[in-house]
């Protein structure tokens, strides 16, 4: 399993003076450090991790150099979204791969993850949660038989966060997402539900603790928070 990081986002929502936000200061280590440190221990291929960053960033690979030095970098020409993200990445994953978005915070476990398509998804979440981030539909036989992003309506579905298990086959089923007329983006979101509609069955694995997507300075808020004042269990 090779390890994924997918490091694009720029923090403009964050009011910061600069930087990408996966090099964001939590709790005295970046996003991307605690990241490493809590997806690098599934990285069991002879081939290097991968991450992904902005054609105009040159901090990430700085940092790089001490946190995963033989990693692979791939240079994002637009931020035309995650999934367009993974297209590029692609050619340098040999087989399955764990991906980690890099704007994420993450203190608590994951269960046992396959080496075959896998979401990820928070036990415990709340509803609000759930809305906050994408709904997973899930079938009678266990599988996530749709994704909805920032669902008005959440009852009864799983909330997924932004860490996946995929294969090379499954990312290629992402040039079937039309790009957002407005942003100009191939989400994610709209990637694993072509996968879905392609016939991927994509199982479904627990992460049990703290998650939150840091995309605004509350989000930021409540990791630090959560650190100042962690829940057991």
């Amino acid at each position: 399993m090779q390890a994924v990081f997918m490091c694009g986002g720029r923090g403009t929502r964050l009011a910061r003076s600069g930087g990408p936000k996966s090099l964001v200061q939590v709790g005295g280590m970046t996003l991307l450090e605690g990241l490493v440190s809590k997806i690098g221990p599934f990285h069991t291929s002879t081939s290097p991790p991968v991450v992904v960053v902005d054609r105009g960033d040159e901090l990430t690979p700085r940092a790089l150099t001490s946190l995963l030095p033989n990693a692979t970098i791939v240079r994002q020409p637009v931020p035309d979204g995650v999934a367009s993200a993974l297209l590029l990445a692609r050619p340098f994953i040999d087989d399955v791969a764990i991906v980690t978005l890099g704007d994420l915070f993450l203190d608590g476990r994951f269960g046992d993850i396959p080496q075959r398509p896998s979401l990820m998804f928070w036990r415990g979440a709340s509803p609000d949660d759930v809305a906050r981030n994408f709904g997973v539909v899930v079938g009678p036989d266990g599988a996530a038989h749709a994704v909805v992003e920032k669902p008005a309506d959440s009852d009864g579905l799983a909330c997924g966060i932004g860490v996946y298990v995929l294969t090379p086959a499954t990312i290629s089923t992402f040039r079937a997402v039309r790009r957002d007329p407005v942003t100009g983006e191939r989400g994610i979101t709209d990637g694993i539900q072509a996968a879905i509609a392609a016939g991927i069955r994509f199982q479904l694995t627990p992460f049990v603790g703290f998650y939150t997507n840091i995309n605004t300075r509350s989000d930021l808020a409540a990791a630090e928070n959560h650190l100042a004042h962690p829940v057991s269990g």
